[in-house]
């Protein structure tokens, strides 16, 4: 596919590539690098989803014809991706954007950083998902794409409230469940921590001595943890257990 010099357009004031993007209901910015593995067993996934999303667009389109009558709902698929490319070498860009039907941002193109930093996008490969008015809707979507490759949940959009992120039922520190309902009235703090890693348990004996003390003296709160502990000192971790350790966060 022919590289689209998108960066151009946006620092010559062009707008007519702007038009394309804001014109689509989603805009997905992928940075992504032809060096790292995971970004290359990435790619061919988010193209077989692209490709499948772009065929039934096309099938809606010929079904409906586009009327000016037509609400946002009715562009739902209207979308498009963005290669926002961390390469060094542009012979690695060349052969990478190739293999992309979407449009692809010139290599070493300064607009790439200036998006990274607007969607705090760390790590590649990353997805950001934004909607026509430039809402963040999801800030990286890659895992949601990895699990969903019929595209079955696009866009993907993230739930931005810790009701719509807690699960129906938490388990205490006897293994019991309980409905979440339970603690509406509480402070919840999330911890996330890691037997393996010695800062973590470090932090872990401090925080469950804090634990203990306050119990003691108020029962407005609870603290959970995202993966069992134990500690010969103090035995089994007595927080509650709210995620399993294949929950995703959204916070």
């Amino acid at each position: 596919m022919d590289v689209s010099t998108i960066s151009d357009a946006f620092d010559d004031g062009l707008t007519d590539v702007q038009t394309q993007l804001t014109r689509r209901y989603f805009c997905f910015w992928f940075f992504t690098c032809f060096q790292y593995k995971a970004c290359r067993k990435f790619t061919p996934i988010l193209k077989t989803i692209y490709e499948k999303l772009k065929w039934k667009q096309q099938q809606q389109q010929q079904a409906t014809p586009t009327s000016s009558a037509q609400n946002d709902n009715d562009f739902v698929d209207d979308f498009e991706i963005v290669y926002c490319s961390s390469d060094n070498y542009s012979t690695e860009y060349n052969s990478y954007a190739t293999q992309m039907p979407w449009w692809c941002l010139p290599h070493q193109s300064p607009l790439v950083d200036r998006l990274r930093t607007a969607y705090q996008a760390e790590g590649i490969p990353h997805l950001c998902v934004i909607d026509k008015n430039g809402e963040l809707i999801c800030g990286d979507a890659v895992s949601e794409v990895m699990e969903d490759t019929n595209g079955t949940n696009f866009p993907w959009r993230c739930p931005h409230s810790l009701e719509e992120i807690l699960p129906d039922t938490y388990v205490d520190k006897e293994g019991d469940y309980h409905p979440t309902s339970e603690l509406h009235n509480k402070y919840l703090l999330l911890y996330f921590g890691a037997q393996w890693c010695q800062r973590s348990a470090v932090f872990t004996e401090q925080l469950m001595q804090a634990h203990t003390t306050l119990k003691q003296k108020r029962n407005d709160f609870e603290v959970s943890c995202t993966t069992p502990m134990t500690f010969p000192k103090y035995g089994h971790i007595s927080f509650l257990s709210l995620f399993s350790c294949h929950s995703r966060f959204y916070l």
